[in-house]
């Protein structure tokens, strides 16, 4: 198999590093304030916590890639695009309102945003580009669990 990395395929992954990087200088300070909150009964163990981002990047970048050269290039492709810098835009603007600001109510806009976003993504991309549809499906299962979590947390504290 013939692999060939392009420039745009750089960029994806640029950005995904580049919001991985500020989401945890965002993050990080306050990963005590979290501790602290009263949990819902189904809090996932952090150890699944920290499993889960790395390989939901993995995935989210992957199918951006494959999603990138298998789109026609038609009236679709840049909605689409957009939708994926959109998600990047909201998992920052979360990480500020949630991890920064320590608002949990304001932060649920942008969590129920990038859900709302993430099965916008897979709904195009799954006629167009089936496999990056597939590998956007772990994340958007993910995301209904944690929108439950975090409006849990929300109520509870």
């Amino acid at each position: 198999m013939n692999i060939t990395v392009k420039p745009a395929h750089i960029a994806i992954v640029g950005a995904a590093v580049v919001v991985w990087i500020i989401e945890g200088i965002i993050a990080m300070p306050a990963m005590k304030w979290l501790e602290t909150l009263v949990q819902p009964s189904f809090s996932a163990p952090d150890w699944l916590f920290c499993a889960a981002g790395p390989l939901l990047f993995l995935c989210i970048i992957t199918g951006m890639i494959i999603a990138y050269e298998k789109l026609p290039r038609d009236k679709y492709f840049m909605p689409i695009m957009g939708l994926f810098t959109a998600h990047w835009v909201l998992c920052i603007v979360w990480d500020y309102f949630f991890f920064y600001k320590m608002d949990l109510a304001t932060s649920l806009i942008p969590t129920i945003l990038v859900t709302c976003v993430i099965f916008a993504m897979t709904a195009l991309c799954f006629f167009r580009a089936r496999t990056a549809a597939l590998l956007f499906l772990p994340y958007c299962i993910w995301q209904m669990f944690f929108v439950a979590w975090h409006v849990g947390l929300w109520m509870l504290n």
